[in-house]
């Protein structure tokens, strides 16, 4: 699917191994809080001018909006009321993406039956896949206990929620085709409730513009061309720019999406973070073509056109395009084809010489070029969005 695994999204949240039956799987807060010293260098001031001049990627403070990373405890089986079982069984969940929109939207609907019952409520699932989202977003309102699923006394647990118990047992082929079934419009509303409730607690949104940077080994803006995006949308939406690059933690994550009023980005599963905006924003996903030619007629990737491999039928199957979430306005901006294929190798050629997988060949580009009309085309377009 998105085939970003680890790129953006919340990956570095970076759990320690959990060792015993009993014990701490703390998140590894050096990187997270590197990060805001960062953020606090580049900016001492709180009106909303960048420190560092005009090029600086991120003009807010964004120190003062970060909190410390909540540690992830997890327990042993001990003293459960209520046991629901949030493992994942879809096949790609080391991609953050498919961590959200296959895992945590589906399995919302045991979150809340458990949060129907009464006692001690024991959640089941694995440390580097729903556990981190849940250890934000349960609160405070009833008592739990998140417990690995590779724990010895997991298997003496009788389960009282689960998402479908047949999935355990399934073929990859037929989870990936499970999963993909799962209504989730009514988890997503109860999603963003609990985002509000527990990550926002009721605070106002800051409106800011957020610009999904990429620090991988592909598909990562220029230099000039991240900070050309920065200062258009600064420019043109008077409003503060907050460079994102996944390593802010899981709340905090959330807590900038769901504050902000815009966001730019490249095709990536980055953008599956716009789920936990409920106050209303506008997208510009950023994407281009494939096709050998450069004529730059079929589109390569869309976050809401996107399908699965083929199944047992021979028939694709879609995945749930983001803009289902009805606060979201979701627009689409092309970079030219030949623009990025001349800035990962100039000498390449528009003709039978690329490679015959021309998807697969995108994805692993390494640079993304961006010029300044390229975005002050993207700055107007969100702006336009923002006024309506």
């Amino acid at each position: 699917a998105l085939h970003l695994a680890g790129l953006c999204g919340l990956a570095s949240t970076m759990l320690e191994t959990c060792t015993g039956s009993e014990c701490e799987a703390a998140v590894d807060e050096t990187a997270i809080l590197q990060k805001m010293e960062v953020h606090r260098n580049l900016s001492s001031q709180t009106d909303g001018t960048p420190a560092a001049g005009d090029d600086a990627l991120s003009d807010a403070p964004l120190a003062s909006n970060l909190e410390p990373p909540k540690p992830l405890v997890l327990s042993d089986c001990k003293g459960c009321d209520f046991v629901a079982d949030m493992s994942c069984h879809f096949p790609w969940v080391k991609n953050h993406y498919h961590r959200v929109m296959n895992c945590l939207l589906p399995h919302y609907s045991v979150v809340e039956k458990a949060r129907q019952a009464s006692g001690m409520r024991c959640f089941i699932g694995h440390k580097r896949v729903l556990l981190p989202f849940l250890n934000v977003l349960l609160g405070g309102q009833m008592p739990y206990r998140l417990i690995e699923d590779g724990e010895p006394c997991v298997k003496k647990l009788k389960v009282d929620a689960i998402l479908d118990d047949k999935l355990k047992n399934a073929r990859r082929s037929e989870s990936d085709i499970v999963y993909l079934r799962f209504p989730v419009r009514q988890q997503l509303q109860e999603l963003q409730k609990d985002v509000g409730r527990y990550i926002m607690q009721g605070a106002a949104s800051e409106g800011w513009v957020v610009l999904l940077g990429r620090r991988g080994a592909s598909r990562h803006f220029d230099v000039k061309g991240e900070r050309a995006l920065a200062r258009s949308q600064r420019s043109e939406t008077r409003r503060k720019v907050i460079t994102f690059t996944g390593d802010e933690g899981v709340a905090n994550t959330m807590r900038i999406f769901a504050s902000a009023s815009g966001a730019v980005g490249w095709h990536g599963a980055g953008l599956a973070n716009s789920v936990f905006n409920s106050r209303g924003w506008c997208v510009v996903e950023m994407s281009t073509y494939k096709g050998k030619d450069c004529s730059d007629r079929t589109v390569w990737r869309l976050m809401n056109n996107f399908t699965s491999r083929l199944d047992g039928t021979g028939e694709k199957q879609k995945f749930v395009p983001l803009n289902f979430n009805p606060h979201v306005v979701w627009q689409k901006y092309y970079l030219p084809s030949r623009q990025l294929l001349l800035a990962n190798n100039p000498a390449a050629s528009c003709d039978e010489s690329l490679p015959r997988d021309m998807d697969q060949f995108l994805e692993e580009l390494k640079t993304i070029k961006v010029t300044s009309q390229n975005a002050k085309e993207v700055a107007a377009m969100l702006q336009t969005c923002l006024k309506s």
